[in-house]
Formats: C-alpha cells, structure tokens, sequence
C-alpha cells in the first residue's frame, strides 16, 4: 500500500490574514507559545505527518487548507533492493562444527535509524477531526455532480411529490447546482453547461460555463436584474490526480464570487480568496451575505463586492445560510442546531437564538444534524443528515421548529439542496 508524508514550508493561501492563519494552526495543535507556532512559518521544510495512507493524507490536506495552510504531499517510494549476487559454484573447504555453528546463527540486526524528527510533537485537536470529518461528508455529499450518474431533480408540491417530466432535466445526467432567476425561471448546471429554463420547465437553452470563463461551481444565485452570481472553485495547480479525483471541491486553493451577465457571456469578480463557503443574494437591495468556513467569517457585501459588515464566526464546511423575513439561518457540519443570527449592519452577525432540531426516528436514523433549509408555506424544509453525510432525509418543522412530519422520498435518495420555484420545493438528490 503506498504511503504519503505531509510537508509544509510556512505557506499561506492568498488572501489570507496571516495571524488569523497562525492563531487557527495554534489551536489545531495545541500550541500555547507564540513562538513555536512562529517556527513553522519560517519557510524551513517540516514534515506535519509521516506514513500516511493515501486518504488519511488528502484528510489532513483539507483540514489544514480549510484554516488557509499549504501543505503538500509526497509520496514515499519504496527502497529498491539490489538483487542477490548469483551463486557462485567453488570447490571449498568443508569447515568444522563450530564453524558451521558460528556462521549459520544470525547476525545481530542493526536498529533502524529514524529518519528526521519532526520539530514538535503534534497532535491534531477534537476541531480538526470535526473539519476533516465535514471535509470527508462534503465530498460525499458533492461528488455526485461530478459523476455521470443519474441525479433527479424532484419537485414537491406541499400536498405530495411528483416528478418534474415536463423538462429535459429528468433525462439529464450530472445535474449539480440549481438556482431560479427573480422571474421563475430555473437554471440547472449539468456538466459544464448551464441549462436555462422558461417558467413551465421547459428548456430554452444552453450556456456552456466555458463561455463565460467559468471552469467549477459551488453555489449560483441571482440578481433582481436576472445577473447570476456564481461561487467559483479556483482548482490547486501540481496536484496529484488521485487526490482531485478523492477531494472534488475540497481541493480549492481560493474560490472567488462573480457577477455574470449570461446573455453577454461576461462575467466580474466581486471577492476573491475565498474557503469553502455558502452565500446567498437578497433581491431587494441586492446585498450578499457570505459564511466563509475558510476565513472564519461572516460578511454583508453590496452588489459590487464591497464589505459593508463583517463578524468573526467559528465555522465548519459544508455550511448553509439562509435568509428569511429579516432574520440569517446558519447550519454547519458537526452541529445538531440551527443557529440565528442578526443581519443588520448594527450588531452583524450577533447570535439571537439557537435551536436543537429534533425528529421522530432519529434513533434508528441517525439524521440529527441539519444541513440545507427552507421556509414555504409556514413550514420550514430541512434536510436532516447522518453523522457521516451517508444517509439524510426531507422534514417538515413548524415556525416554532417543532417537528411536523417527513416527506416521503423515493428508496436510498440522499438529498443534499432545496431550491424554491413558485410553490415548489426542488430537492436535489444525488441517488
């Protein structure tokens, strides 16, 4: 089995806030001293981790990124032996008994030398397992766009579910992201192309994401003028293969937001520098509010890129945040409640409340953490999953966030996103 060292030379992503980046490597492994932390980040070559298996390494590779650390991994090649010397026929002297003894025992085995001691004794903290932990169910939940495998958009109507058949979509194969313009007009990525729907559902046309210089999405929303806004992932150049084939979006160096205009094929950044992350546009000023798991932020941006307010948040990937009636709706891997917080610019991002979800069968299920959420006709929808990302299920919760019911959905779907169209919940489910 092939085994992996990881490195680290002091580097930082771009866009980082170098003593944000040392204050969350400290707490990662326990480094009270500022000045061992400080030693790292001299640019010597240290190696973090010895003998890793190749998704142990492409785990701590996340976690590390996820706090804006470049790491880099190398594989160990096996040492080549030289081949035994071919026997050589000779006429010799048979020696005596205790000769044959003497030579026939062992040879006393050298002790292995130890190859170069890492400076310090590192040991990852209960926070880094949880991020590598929400690396591994991120990948789990987002590999299926990327895949050619069948993934059904469902529409559900409140009193029932049916499918969507009278769209292209249900034929489609690697449908990913799905976000609906301010006029009730879905737009669906599959591949890399953007399918663009009319009201009923019915396909109008194709952007291929190429065209606008897009090479990977993570998230689309919309601008009241139709603009869509586009999280991109910026891929890590000098990667291995296999490590972007186990990682997917994990792997990004800096994600950037951009404005598109599809019908001109042009498209602005408004942010750049960005970790895994969940943001959303709200049409009625055209403010975007970003949860950036990479930077530990909440931000307000206006429709330029400018950071109208900012707070300081603990945050774990994958996330989601909402925006409902005034009030932000932060869930994020590891936790079993929905956090509430302030979007003014007056007290940002101040916590008002967090709510425990809890529903009927959890003991058997397992669905005790709330990812995606969604607030239509007085009922909240929210995806429940699992501990490990594996399993997940639709419920309903009164605006009270009592639990109300679950919506039945068809055998071994694993939803992942829920998207508002009219009066209608489009799931996205990777079977």
């Amino acid at each position: 089995m092939d085994k992996f060292n990881l490195k680290f030379q002091g580097e930082i992503l771009p866009g980082r806030d170098p003593a944000q980046v040392k204050k969350l490597f400290a707490r990662e492994f326990y480094i009270d001293n500022p000045k061992r932390v400080e030693a790292f980040f001299t640019g010597q070559e240290i190696i973090l981790r010895r003998n890793l298996v190749k998704d142990d390494a492409a785990r701590f590779f996340v976690a590390l990124r996820q706090i804006g650390v470049v790491t880099h991994i190398e594989k160990i090649e096996p040492v080549v032996e030289a081949p035994a010397d071919p026997p050589v026929t000779a006429e010799v002297e048979t020696a005596s008994a205790p000769e044959q003894a003497a030579s026939a025992a062992p040879a006393t085995r050298r002790k292995r030398q130890p190859g170069a001691p890492n400076m310090f004794d590192l040991r990852q903290s209960d926070h880094s397992m949880r991020a590598a932990k929400g690396a591994e169910s991120s990948a789990v939940l987002t590999k299926a766009p990327m895949i050619a495998a069948a993934i059904a958009l469902l529409a559900f109507i409140l009193v029932g579910a049916r499918f969507w058949s009278q769209s292209q979509v249900e034929t489609a194969q690697g449908l990913g992201l799905v976000a609906v313009d301010p006029r009730q007009q879905p737009v669906i990525q599959s591949g890399d192309q953007l399918l663009l729907h009319d009201r009923a559902g019915l396909s109008t046309y194709r952007v291929p994401l190429a065209d606008i210089d897009v090479q990977s999405a993570l998230g689309f929303d919309f601008f009241s003028n139709g603009d869509l806004v586009i999280l991109q992932a910026l891929p890590t150049a000098g990667l291995p293969d296999w490590l972007a084939g186990l990682l997917g979006q994990e792997l990004q160096a800096g994600n950037s937001l951009l404005r598109c205009a599809l019908k001109k094929r042009h498209c602005s950044t408004l942010a750049s520098g960005i970790g895994p992350a969940d943001f959303f546009v709200d049409r009625r000023n055209n403010e975007i509010y970003l949860a950036d798991a990479g930077a530990d932020q909440l931000q307000k941006l206006d429709a330029s890129g400018q950071v109208l307010a900012s707070k300081p948040l603990e945050l774990s990937a994958p996330l989601h945040l909402r925006f409902q009636e005034g009030i932000l709706y932060l869930t994020q891997a590891g936790s079993d409640s929905v956090t509430i917080l302030k979007p003014d610019e007056r007290d940002f991002g101040l916590r008002l409340d967090q709510v425990a979800l809890s529903v009927d069968g959890a003991s058997q299920t397992g669905h005790i953490f709330p990812a995606d959420l969604l607030y239509m006709n007085e009922r909240w929808w929210a995806i429940m999953q699992s501990r490990d990302g594996r399993t997940a299920g639709l419920y309903l919760f009164t605006p009270r966030w009592d639990f109300d019911r679950i919506i039945p959905l068809p055998p071994a779907a694993l939803p992942t996103a829920l998207t508002q169209w009219a009066n209608k919940v489009l799931v996205t489910d990777s079977l």
